[in-house]
């Protein structure tokens, strides 16, 4: 039995390590709580005993995963974990099997109010000066890519309004110009389109969007006015569809034929529409609809076409605190999973959920608790990663800015270092570091959490200020319980129960 060690360099500024939850999910949020403020960095080193003759160090900080490791597009992935399931695909930064990316324009708090918010510290991949455009991520609103075809609130057509009426020809063109306008040759990062207005599924379009429907069955009338009703709908319902996957097959395959490295993908895809209506809390299941998986089945074109899932799981402030809210951030995940690795694809797909570290349409921040229902479900149940969205309110003001950074200092930040070291530790302990750790049990309440009884952070002497040292050892019981709830889901090229078979 050989001892495996594992070094893991993070540079933390302003704050230390998150107390975490232990590691069968009873997380509360703390009432009080003493946070270090010496800036620094935190080396955090894991001794484990381990059934292997394999002895190996792997180094990783904030600032090298920016700077010296690139995105990578993972490939096809039709790999074996311990109980002969299809798994999720390579890691989009090599070596880390779970990473946080920043999608909020902060550039604002340093430039203009000289605030740091110092996202490098906390393994935060960030694009430069926290910019929507660059070249870890990059957002497209409808206004950015091509051209998009929709109505305004006013029942204004835009481009055409109906997709059928768009010209899928010119639209490339203009999408091509944006793309190499905006995105570098050699761009590797995150590509997500944002389109909101209307689904390419007929039967999802309901309420603001039924106008599609409206629209596509006068533009149906208009040609033929002496069809009857259930024809007009039938001929409406399938040219609308049809155009709709024309569009937006076409717009991925464009921006992958331009930027090949690029994760392209829509935002809010897949989605089960499994949100919280009128019916009282006690009985929200979190559930998919029942219809709604075998039309994301229907969605398989769109699958193919993309190279990373972008599901939305931004919380509503009425499931702050509750088991609701893991409800509803498990079932979207575990069906974003669920369609990244279906057998009619010729691939796997990397899932990155969008995460809002404040409660949808409020200016207030998640619980700690609701970190681990999001950030924490989201890699237990193996996703590749979180984006961490957020729009222009807080970079604003001052005021908006020391707010946001003093949340990052001492609960996002710590917690995102948590789970994501967790994350990679586990890889290492159980999977030789060629797999992703998930759930055994995926409705279990087990997530990637560092024992905090195994740490001890201590201050030491450094420049260009103090340093905060977090050292202690991964117990022979720390990995008893990974193995016990947790199984390897392996990378390309390697199989067996810890993916130590080429």
């Amino acid at each position: 039995m050989a001892e495996s060690l594992l070094t893991i360099a993070v540079g933390m500024a302003g704050t230390r390590p998150a107390q975490p939850a232990q590691a069968d999910g009873d997380c509360t949020e703390p009432s009080t709580e003493t946070i270090e403020k010496d800036p620094g960095v935190y080396l955090v080193i894991l001794r484990s005993s381990l059934h292997s003759e394999r002895s190996s160090r792997v180094m990783v900080s904030g600032l090298a995963l920016l700077t010296c490791t690139a995105f990578y597009l993972s490939t096809h992935s039709v790999i074996w974990g311990r109980k002969g399931k299809v798994v999720s695909p390579s890691p989009i930064i090599q070596n880390r099997p779970f990473i946080v990316v920043w999608n909020t324009p902060t550039e604002n708090c340093k430039k203009k109010f000289n605030i740091d918010l110092d996202l490098r510290a906390f393994d935060i991949i960030e694009n430069q000066n926290e910019r929507f455009v660059g070249k870890n991520i990059t957002i497209f609103y409808q206004n950015k890519l091509g051209l998009y075809p929709y109505y305004t609130d006013t029942g204004t057509a835009v481009h055409g309004g109906v997709v059928q009426n768009a010209s899928l020809h010119q639209h490339l063109q203009q999408a091509s110009k944006d793309i190499q306008n905006l995105l570098d040759h050699n761009f590797h990062g995150l590509a997500v389109i944002d389109w909101e207005e209307w689904r390419p599924l007929w039967d999802r379009n309901w309420g603001d969007m039924d106008i599609y429907k409206q629209k596509s069955e006068e533009l149906v009338r208009s040609k033929h006015p002496y069809f009857p009703e259930w024809l007009v709908f039938q001929i409406a319902k399938s040219n609308y569809e049809t155009a709709a996957q024309n569009f937006m097959q076409e717009t991925l395959r464009q921006g992958w034929k331009l930027r090949s490295m690029g994760l392209w993908g829509f935002y809010k895809f897949p989605d089960c529409y499994n949100y919280y209506h009128e019916e009282p809390l006690t009985k929200y299941t979190g559930q998919c609809h029942k219809e709604d998986v075998p039309r994301n089945n229907q969605l398989t074109w769109l699958w193919e076409a993309s190279h990373a899932l972008y599901p939305s799981i931004y919380l509503n402030k009425i499931f702050r605190s509750s088991d609701n809210a893991r409800k509803f951030v498990h079932y979207k995940i575990k069906e974003a999973l669920r369609v990244a690795t279906l057998e009619s694809l010729s691939k796997s797909l990397p899932v990155l959920p969008y995460a809002r570290y404040t409660y949808a349409k409020t200016f207030d921040f998640l619980t700690e608790i609701d970190l681990v229902h999001t950030l924490g479900e989201s890699a237990a149940l193996g996703a590749s990663g979180v984006v961490l969205w957020g729009d222009m309110e807080f970079p604003r003001t001052k005021d908006g800015c020391e707010e946001l950074k003093n949340y990052i200092d001492h609960r996002l930040g710590r917690y995102v270092v948590n789970t994501t070291m967790a994350a990679l530790l586990c890889s290492e302990a159980l999977c030789d570091g060629h797999g992703r750790c998930v759930r055994q049990d995926p409705s279990s309440r087990t997530y990637l959490h560092l024992n905090p009884s195994s740490f001890q952070v201590l201050s030491v002497p450094g420049f260009p200020g103090p340093q905060l040292r977090s050292q202690g050892e991964l117990h022979t019981e720390d990995l008893l319980k990974m193995s016990r709830e947790f199984t390897c889901q392996c990378y390309k090229g390697w199989s067996g129960p810890q993916c130590r078979e080429k």
